[in-house]
């Protein structure tokens, strides 16, 4: 076997779909999708943390919504930002004459100082036109992000439908944990799950980066796990609500730049597909993104998930009187890269390493990039092309 991929989320399927040779995929999981699957519980559908789709490369998205067949729902965006009291349409720089006078404020999403920041991070900040600026300033209505302000989401399965749709034709391997990863004397590798090895001439990881190197049997200078270890990536709360009675507002999210209010972003499944909630009920899911060694992430699940509850009662995004039916808390370990001022070098060295080794690194935790499902789908393409001039 050629390639031996390591992980069953969009990365490693759509990797799988672009190679011209032979491959097996690999997850330790009953189902794909990775970060980007989803659950079902009581008649609600959520993802672990939201996935729309949409995107600026035309040809990736529709090559992405001709995976789902006709099992795919179109909607037009419909975010606001909780502000001091009030709703301020999504983006901000399209709605400022809601905004008081004066007001600045920082983004806190990434939980680190900006000028921590790597500049490689810029490409993800909008640039709107001057005039646009201007408009909304003095009450003229203008549009942010357009890219996004149609999206699609399958109609069923929650946003692991994608995944399932690619696993039907990549027909990865389930249930296969990897232990160890070997290199022979003659250049393969050796993968095993304590239980059985299989035998590959090269290896595609997917699985975090700090991952991949506790199970990596392979002499790594001391210089890339310094660099693998300094990476930064933060972790997430991802709180699931289930409500009785019917959304009238049809927000598609919320985001909450508030110092006192832990969550960042909130989202309304039912408004991705009818389908994602009980007829009669509806469904909102919070993320909270916070540091790994922080006070936040050592709470308790049920202190979050009250924190959660009465932050939105007390903004009125929930009243008291409505009845929850479900209700959850799950954590991401790895949810959001940080772009410190360490990034490029030690991106660099990483990616410098890794692939003289015959063992190619796909997916945000593993080439270790922020990009949304169409990105990692552009990533894999190339460097499945590169892969295949190779052989």
């Amino acid at each position: 076997m050629k390639f031996g991929i390591i992980g069953a989320g969009p990365s490693g399927l759509t990797m799988a779909l672009f190679l011209k040779e032979s491959y097996q995929v690999l997850e330790k999981e009953s189902h794909p999708g990775g970060h980007a699957s989803s659950f079902q519980e009581k008649g609600f559908t959520f993802d672990y943390g939201p996935h729309i789709m949409f995107s600026k490369n035309k040809r990736i998205l529709d090559f992405m919504i001709a995976s789902l067949g006709n099992n795919v729902h179109q909607s037009k965006r419909n975010n606001k930002i909780s502000f001091k009291g009030r709703l301020v349409k999504y983006p901000f720089e399209n709605d400022l004459h809601s905004l008081p006078l004066g007001d600045t404020f920082e983004c806190l999403q990434w939980n680190i100082p900006v000028e921590d920041l790597s500049m490689q991070w810029s490409w993800r900040i909008p640039n709107p036109p001057p005039e646009d600026i201007i408009k909304s300033a003095i009450g003229i209505e203008t549009e942010g992000y357009v890219h996004q302000l149609y999206y699609h989401y399958p109609l069923r399965g929650g946003y692991q439908a994608i995944s399932d749709a690619w696993a039907k034709k990549v027909k990865p391997r389930y249930g296969f944990t990897v232990k160890n990863i070997k290199k022979t004397k003659k250049g393969t590798f050796l993968v095993t799950d304590g239980h059985e090895t299989l035998e590959y001439k090269q290896i595609i990881s997917t699985i975090p980066i700090h991952e991949l190197i506790h199970i990596l049997e392979l002499n790594i200078p001391k210089k890339v796990i310094r660099a693998i270890k300094e990476l930064v990536v933060n972790p997430m709360y991802i709180v699931s609500l289930g409500l009785k009675g019917e959304d009238v507002n049809k927000f598609t999210a919320i985001y909450f730049p508030e110092p006192d209010f832990l969550v960042n972003r909130m989202s309304f499944p039912k408004t991705f597909s009818p389908h994602n909630a009980p007829k009669g009920h509806y469904s909102v899911q919070a993320e909270i993104t916070c540091r790994a060694n922080s006070s936040v992430w050592r709470q308790r699940d049920e202190d979050i998930l009250a924190h959660v509850k009465n932050g939105l009662r007390s903004r009125g995004i929930i009243s008291d009187a409505q009845s929850i039916v479900y209700q959850s808390v799950r954590r991401s370990k790895y949810s959001y890269v940080v772009y410190d001022r360490a990034y490029e070098k030690n991106t660099k060295i990483i990616r410098d390493w890794f692939p003289k080794q015959g063992i190619h690194l796909v997916g945000r935790f593993s080439y270790f990039e922020y990009v949304n499902i169409d990105g990692i789908v552009a990533r894999s393409e190339e460097i499945a092309e590169k892969l295949n001039r190779s052989v």
